[in-house]
């Protein structure tokens, strides 16, 4: 039986967004009326994501939103495991890697590297134990500040909150349950024993589909959508660009 979770007793939804360049986090407060309230209790998880998108889009329920973006590029020595650089500075050094030494390697994006090398490792045998603990101690340390800044900047516990990851359409969806949901529990962000719901996981294309879905009443002339038309919605996914487009009636 699917599971029933109580969303009306967090005040606000942190939502991380994965880019290639940047995660982005945005705390939504949740400012509840009486009739909200009960009709957020008796929600099933599979619901949530219409609901979620419907009263976020028409902002009739979500308001004063918290954004915050980080940089999660690293320089970094494996053999030490130790951080050499961050962010820009680590990019900077990075225009001029002959210098580095051996060991030092450069990082673009730690969250994406991280589900790199944890699928690879199911795939094949090579030792990536240093860089893999390194980043996961990275991917902890940036979830706890994420958590950390929206708690201050609402005066808020840690209760308060629930999550929306969303995550690059082309990445494996074992990573949801198997990377992303640990890292969470060991931040500090979920507990072992929270159930499914307070943390909800969004590919760029589910929220492509929910973004056209909440629109309609501004742009069908636009878009020309009508209930019953097939659609399809094609990834466009490269190193340094990520996009998601829609074929009408493809």
């Amino acid at each position: 039986m699917e599971e029933v979770y109580d969303y009306s007793r967090h005040r606000y939804c942190i939502n991380i967004d994965l880019g290639y360049d940047m995660i982005t986090s945005m705390a939504v407060a949740i400012n509840k009326t009486s009739d909200e309230d009960e009709m957020l209790v008796d929600i099933k998880l599979a619901e949530f994501i219409r609901v979620f998108f419907f009263f976020f889009l028409t902002n009739s329920v979500f308001r004063d939103r918290f954004e915050y973006e980080y940089r999660t590029s690293i320089l970094c020595d494996t053999s030490t495991r130790n951080i050499i650089a961050r962010g820009y500075k680590a990019d900077e050094a990075n225009e001029d890697p002959k210098g580095f030494q051996e060991g030092v390697i450069y990082v673009h994006n730690t969250l994406s590297e991280l589900a790199d090398i944890y699928l690879k490792s199911k795939q094949q045998s090579f030792d990536t134990t240093a860089l893999y603990a390194l980043l996961c101690e990275e991917a902890i340390d940036l979830l706890q500040k994420i958590l950390d800044r929206h708690k201050q900047e609402s005066n808020s516990v840690n209760m308060d909150f629930f999550y929306s990851l969303n995550l690059p359409t082309s990445w494996d969806y074992e990573l949801r349950k198997e990377l992303f949901l640990p890292l969470f529990v060991k931040a500090g962000l979920l507990h072992e024993k929270d159930g499914p719901g307070r943390l909800v996981f969004f590919s760029m294309l589910e929220l492509t589909f929910r973004d056209i879905q909440g629109y309609r009443t501004w742009d069908d002339d636009d878009r020309n959508i009508k209930y019953g038309d097939q659609c399809l919605i094609c990834t466009i996914d490269y190193q340094d660009y990520h996009k998601e487009n829609w074929c009408h009636n493809c």
